[in-house]
């Protein structure tokens, strides 16, 4: 199984900067309990120390990880601008989004979804943080 793909990223709305793994001298993880609360992990202290405040986690936006690797080997996340070929080697821009009918992962090409897999993709931006100008 990839554990990649049950790793999450976490926007802070306010700043507009990613939260990080690594803060205070201690690599952290993010968890998400199923009520939807938002937890910090630090690792090898045991489970969740930290929960987040409903106040607080009304501020973040939480962006789950597709277990897949771009071009580069960067880890592909739910919000990220993709660039790819299609099999007309016309080169098109998406963004990346999870499905909830399918459950799965897709890219959004305008009016148009395709299939995230099987594809040579690069990421070229997020949207919460630039418009794919990279």
């Amino acid at each position: 199984m990839n554990n990649e793909r049950f790793k999450f990223r976490v926007l802070d709305t306010c700043t507009q900067e990613y939260l990080p793994a690594y803060a205070n001298g201690v690599y952290s993880d993010w968890a998400i309990n199923v009520d939807g609360n938002l937890w910090t992990m630090p690792r090898g202290q045991g489970f969740a120390h930290e929960k987040q405040t409903k106040s607080d986690y009304e501020w973040y936006i939480i962006e789950q990880c597709t277990g897949l690797k771009d071009e580069n080997g960067t880890l592909i996340y739910e919000g990220d601008i993709v660039r790819y070929n299609t099999p007309n080697t016309i080169i098109r821009e998406g963004i990346v989004y999870f499905n909830q009918k399918k459950l799965c992962f897709e890219i959004k090409t305008g009016l148009f979804t395709e299939k995230l897999h099987g594809k040579t993709i690069e990421i070229c931006g997020n949207i919460h943080t630039d418009k794919g100008d990279k």
